[in-house]
Parts: structure tokens; C-alpha cells; sequence
């Protein structure tokens, strides 16, 4: 048995969700990811309370990547002294499509619906960020804001896992 669930994006949670893979094809974008989070209100919560999925692929039809901006930052010292200030920097859908395509193992914590949305056209802005390949290692790391549009998003997932603790 397995939950298929339909242009209901806002009912996941994606703060502890980790990309698996990405596939970008001319007509779709497909986004496997563990760690999703199945919100009570989801169509296909039969817990009824915030439930883990097990692998779940996230299928955008009609899925293009509109902005791509590589979040800035600024770094401070212990004393509150300004080190480092690094701006946003816009990239092309092209360089966004290889930042998704080499994604695996990255932390997808957001996916927010964007002004720009319709009824006939989705519009969200998906938050990932590339771990250190060194573990513990407290370096700034990049991360992303992806603009994506869509005609249509199914969610499947094949069972449910643990519940969440909050």
C-alpha cells in the first residue's frame, strides 16, 4: 500500500527533510528526499499527528526553474565584530539546475509557497543547503533559494514512520 497525495505541498513539513536525488527532465522535476514530514492536515495522514514518511518523491509536472539566488551571509566574532559580509548572488536556471542535480545529501528545510502563485500555476521557493563534506566541521556552508513553478505536485511515499517529537 502506499499514499499518494496531490497539490498539497503546504501540508509537509520539510524542516528535518534530506535530498536523496534530483531529476530534471524537459516537462518534470523529480525530488526524492527522506525525512519529510506529513502535517495532521495532509489528505493522507491517517495518524492524524505530524508522521514521518519514509523515502518520499516529490514529482513536479511542468516543473521549471525560474530563480536561483545563492544566499549571502555575514560572520561575526565573539565580541560582535563584523568579519566577513558576503551578498546574495543571483545564478541562472541553468547553474540552479546543476546546484538540484548534484544536491544529494543536502538539507531541503523549506518549501514556500511564493506570491507569484495561481490557481493554474504553482509557484515556491525551495531552501536547500549543502552540508561539509567533513562532519562537525563548522565552516559556512552554501545554500540556496530555488524559485520553481509547476503545474502540478504529487507527493508518494510508501509508509509511514515514526511519529514526530517535538
Amino acid at each position: 500500500m502506499g499514499f499518494r497525495s496531490e497539490n498539497e505541498i503546504f501540508n509537509f513539513d520539510f524542516r528535518d527533510a534530506t535530498i536523496e536525488g534530483v531529476e530534471i527532465g524537459p516537462e518534470e522535476i523529480l525530488i526524492k528526499v527522506d525525512g519529510l514530514i506529513v502535517e495532521p492536515e495532509n489528505s493522507q495522514n491517517e495518524n492524524y499527528t505530524k508522521s514521518y514518511a519514509d523515502t518520499s518523491k516529490i514529482r513536479l509536472t511542468g516543473g521549471k526553474i525560474k530563480k536561483v539566488i545563492k544566499d549571502g551571509y555575514k560572520r561575526y566574532d565573539a565580541d560582535n565584530n563584523l568579519l566577513e559580509s558576503v551578498d546574495d548572488k543571483s545564478l541562472s536556471p541553468d547553474e540552479g539546475k546543476k546546484v538540484l542535480e548534484n544536491a544529494k545529501g543536502a538539507f531541503l528545510f523549506a518549501a514556500d509557497v511564493n506570491d507569484s502563485s495561481t490557481d493554474e500555476l504553482y509557484s515556491y521557493d525551495f531552501s536547500i543547503e549543502i552540508p561539509s563534506k567533513v562532519a562537525y566541521d563548522t565552516s559556512v556552508t552554501d545554500s540556496y533559494s530555488i524559485t520553481i513553478t509547476f503545474t502540478k505536485a504529487v507527493v508518494t511515499w510508501n509508509k509511514y514512520m515514526n511519529k514526530v517529537t517535538e
